[in-house]
């Protein structure tokens, strides 16, 4: 009994589902997954922004192996069905990766005690312009359109979340006044982003994937009681997508569906939630990224002033929103992934995407003249030979401004119709050469001459 209110006092919920350990064996991932599960727990949003290549996937699917089994099991200590209220999951991806998530990541989960039907992949691309003959409004063969499971899902897992960096976009405002909306009353939406690149231009970039997890939150109802606006909320969610569906036209229905409203506004301004606990150094989040954005522009103007007069910047340069980013985001590079396997003693490898290899060193060469000594670097040659003296290409008469390539090779065309052309090596220089349409070298020419002794 003591254990037991002693876990319940320093989060015992926050620690991975047994049933990862056996799904996920990769031990750096099983950590990754129970970082970001103590995140979403605290904050209701997280970011994974481990390195291409690190399986930022599979940490997902890790992620979503535990909230199912979890809720399982909480639904039956108080003697409830799933099925009769399941946790769902929805993720938002690329178009050009759905099938690949349908295929490698969601379809093993049913052996882990994820019910297939309570998990879907929708493409970003269905949130841009949202209309009455939609895709992501029509009902497939379980009876609920992709819009009502987005709407109900309890987890969402947007994929590429730096694709919704731009305000502009239609499908960024959507989707950030839609991850407001609360399908529960006691229990808020959970918002996890996948990106290896969370700032691209400028920290406005994490403004808006932060207004993704921590908006200020939307209900669909005004019951106060749980259990009465879980009941509410699928017949809100009905109603809504029914209407949208018998619009007319080409009207975009986004408003509709979000604020019940066709002509609702979505504010380009973020407002975030206000119970958010980040420490002394950050009371609020809008005021304290403005804050950060002033300072790197700070430190940009000193560094390009020291650029300038030649000398090293006054001040070392500050980590810039180092305090909201050290709660918010798991990120670790492919040395400390493999660390981490070592130290557990792990023999899974990181087999996701290998290393990259020592880029090959590739040296290029302005030739003005034939094709004088192009492979010259490439061929292996114990006695290199005297070079022919080079000869200036005749200019064309059409006047081309093609680049040195493109003029020797119309160069070496014009003359091969005068002399004899080696079929070698095609050269045409200023020695004879007999004509044959073999593809032996031929006695005469340096370069074939070159060719056989390096052979």
């Amino acid at each position: 009994m003591l254990l037991d209110h002693i876990g319940r006092m320093v989060g015992q919920q926050r620690t991975l589902h047994p049933k990862t350990e056996t799904y996920q064996a990769a031990a750096y991932q099983r950590q990754a997954a129970q970082r970001l599960v103590a995140q979403l727990e605290e904050y209701g949003g997280a970011m994974l922004c481990d390195g291409v290549g690190l399986g930022k996937t599979y940490v997902a699917t890790t992620v979503a192996v535990h909230y199912a089994n979890q809720w399982r099991d909480q639904l039956a200590d108080t003697k409830r069905s799933a099925t009769d209220d399941p946790f769902r999951i929805t993720v938002l991806s690329p178009n050009s990766v759905v099938s690949t998530w349908q295929r490698e990541a969601i379809a093993p989960l049913a052996a882990h005690g994820v019910p297939l039907a309570t998990i879907r992949v929708i493409s970003h691309s269905k949130l841009s312009r949202i209309v009455p003959s939609s895709d992501i409004l029509t009902r497939g063969r379980t009876g609920m359109s992709d819009m009502e499971h987005l709407l109900l899902s309890d987890l969402v897992v947007v994929d590429e979340a730096h694709n919704f960096r731009s305000v502009g976009a239609r499908r960024t405002t959507v989707l950030r006044d839609l991850l407001r909306l609360q399908p529960r009353k006691d229990l808020r939406r959970k918002v996890l982003l996948l990106t290896a690149t969370p700032v691209n231009n400028s920290l406005e970039d994490l403004r808006q994937q932060a207004a993704l997890m921590f908006g200020k939150p939307l209900f669909f109802n005004d019951n106060l009681t749980p259990d009465g606006y879980r009941t509410r909320v699928f017949r809100d969610v009905e109603e809504r997508v029914a209407k949208a569906t018998k619009g007319k036209g080409a009207a975009d229905v986004a408003a509709l569906l979000i604020h019940s409203d066709a002509s609702a506004k979505f504010p380009y301004a973020t407002d975030f939630r206000d119970d958010l606990q980040f420490g002394v150094q950050v009371p609020r989040v809008g005021d304290y990224l403005k804050e950060q954005e002033k300072r790197l522009a700070a430190q940009q103007a000193a560094v390009r002033a020291a650029i300038q007069s030649g000398q090293p910047p006054a001040e070392a340069p500050a980590r810039i929103a180092g305090e909201l980013l050290d709660r918010i985001v798991v990120q670790r590079s492919r040395a400390l992934c493999k660390q981490i396997e070592r130290e557990q003693g792990s023999n899974a490898r990181l087999l996701f995407r290998p290393d990259a290899a020592t880029p090959e060193k590739l040296v290029y060469e302005d030739v003005y003249d034939d094709t004088r000594d192009v492979l010259a670097r490439f061929l292996r040659s114990s006695r290199p030979r005297a070079m022919p003296p080079t000869r200036t290409p005749r200019r064309s008469r059409s006047r081309s401004t093609c680049g040195p390539t493109f003029a020797t090779a119309s160069a070496t065309r014009a003359r091969s119709r005068r002399s004899s052309v080696c079929n070698a090596c095609w050269c045409s220089s200023a020695l004879s050469h007999r004509r044959s349409r073999s593809s032996s070298p031929c006695s005469g020419c340096w370069r074939c001459t070159r060719i056989g002794s390096s052979s």
